[in-house]
């Protein structure tokens, strides 16, 4: 219960004199009434900036995390992309990698960078759809994309004639 200087001083005052005057030795109360307010006051004034200084606390702590989350997912999609790029780990093992991450972040991290690789994806592909490097077309197929007027590009994508089996 807040109470204010003066309903204090109202209270003191309504005390038995003897304890009147222990309170005002204890507390200086009844000698200079001006700078027990002043003191009062003053004292009410930094309780509301305490207030003012924790309610910022908690948007600036709120902020904080959600920078370093976003700033931590982001790092796990970068480290995980580059592991599944590069042959570390297996795509369909991406799940478990991730999991892996949230618990220990910089030792998944390290662990991914000193994977060898599971797989060479030159020959097998990254699971980007064909976005990694293009094989040059033989003399052959550049001659039958000529002749059937097609690019390299659209002869590689849909041009390429598959092998004849025996007998046809």
């Amino acid at each position: 219960m807040d109470l204010t200087f003066q309903e204090l001083k109202d209270a003191v005052r309504g005390l038995p004199k003897n304890d009147q005057e222990e309170i005002a030795k204890a507390t200086g109360f009844g000698k200079d009434d001006s700078q027990q307010i002043a003191l009062a006051d003053q004292n009410k004034l930094l309780t509301e900036q305490v207030e003012v200084f924790k309610e910022t606390n908690k948007k600036l702590t709120a902020k904080i995390t959600a920078i370093e989350t976003k700033e931590l997912t982001d790092r796990k999609d970068t480290v995980i992309s580059l592991a599944i790029t590069e042959g570390r780990i297996l795509p369909a093992d991406k799940e478990k990698w991730e999991k892996r991450f949230d618990s220990q972040p910089d030792f998944t991290a390290d662990i991914l960078a000193e994977q060898p690789k599971v797989v060479d994806l030159t020959d097998h592909g990254t699971g980007d759809k064909g976005k990694g490097p293009v094989e040059e077309l033989t003399a052959d197929e550049k001659q039958m994309a000529k002749m059937l007027d097609l690019t390299e590009a659209e002869f590689r994508a849909n041009g390429k004639p598959t092998p004849k089996k025996e007998g046809e």
